[in-house]
């Protein structure tokens, strides 16, 4: 019900002409962070809201997110810490992190969806945010298969995703090159990447694979990751 209401909130900046529109998603965007971020004491909140907004109207300018030229700009989605917005073909996303190390930087693996921009900024000593731009995605046709596929791509890679599921994958629509790297139409990449653990490329345990599944709040990880064993054993012993 919330989300819908925001939704709405979004639909009414198509009534605005361009000199009030980029400060309105501004205020809007910085609105429901707060409004749903349940880690921020109320009496901090309103400063931090109007740092949040001063900065963030500075880097939405360097994006030059006007709506002039745009089509389409729509809230897709937003949780406790983040939301995503569509504009046009791409999407932005707006979170907060637990410090400005914690982006997932180092990680260069194809079925990770790009960013064509990625900065973090800083609010105060325990506020620290992520603005990152990708692709849109089609989120609609992802099957569990599909799911199985991003996971193991990164288990092949010494990961274990304690979060997969259909809501976090995605397929690319038109085809695109980053960084020399091709992604075709059709291709599987991870929206979304959370709770990642790195323990090794080679078989794990079976009294790790216990403590994972009790430690995550996701049945299939655990199935997941019995099915990539079997696979990996079967190929041993061809």
């Amino acid at each position: 019900m919330e989300e819908e209401r925001y939704r709405e909130e979004f639909l009414k900046l198509d009534e605005l002409d361009d000199n009030d529109y980029l400060n309105e998603l501004t205020v809007l965007i910085s609105k429901i962070m707060y409004e749903r971020n349940r880690y921020v004491k109320k009496s901090d909140n309103d400063v931090l809201r109007r740092d949040f907004y001063r900065i963030l109207r500075h880097k939405l300018e360097d994006f030059c997110v006007t709506k002039k030229g745009l089509t389409k700009v729509e809230l897709i989605g937003c949780g406790h810490t983040s939301l995503a917005i569509r504009i046009d073909d791409k999407v932005l996303k707006v979170g907060k992190v637990d410090n400005l190390n914690s982006m997932n930087q180092n990680l260069d693996f194809k079925c990770l969806i790009p960013n064509f921009y990625e900065e973090a900024f800083k609010i105060s000593d325990k506020e620290y945010y992520t603005l990152q731009l990708s692709p849109m995605v089609d989120t609609m046709s992802i099957n569990d298969e599909d799911v199985y596929e991003a996971y193991k791509e990164l288990r092949k890679n010494g990961y274990i995703w304690n979060d997969p599921t259909k809501e976090n994958i995605g397929r690319v629509i038109n085809d695109f090159n980053f960084n020399g790297r091709i992604y075709k139409a059709g291709d599987i990449v991870i929206i979304d990447l959370e709770d990642l653990a790195y323990v090794g490329r080679g078989e794990i345990s079976d009294e790790v694979l216990e403590e994972i599944s009790m430690m995550s709040y996701n049945r299939d990880v655990y199935n997941f990751e019995v099915r990539y064993t079997e696979e990996e054993l079967k190929k041993k012993t061809r």
